[in-house]
């Protein structure tokens, strides 16, 4: 099932992504790993931090890539 986020005005399908928290490390895959941010929630878990969401493919490629200090 598709869902919509208003802040970066796209869908994603949830079973194909991965919700991640660390920003840092989003930023990164974002701007040096070429990643298409999918949507930017609110962390149920964790109120008022920010969830960062990506595809399981390109977050197994760039956590890779983050470990192996290329990012």
């Amino acid at each position: 099932m598709e869902l919509y986020n208003s802040i970066t005005q796209k869908t994603y399908d949830p079973e194909q992504c991965v919700f991640f928290e660390n920003a840092l490390q989003s930023n990164a895959y974002v701007f040096r790993g070429n990643a298409e941010l999918k949507a930017i929630l609110d962390s149920k878990q964790n109120p008022g931090r920010f969830v960062f969401v990506f595809s399981k493919e390109d977050h197994a490629r760039l956590k890779r890539a983050w470990n192996n200090h290329e990012l």
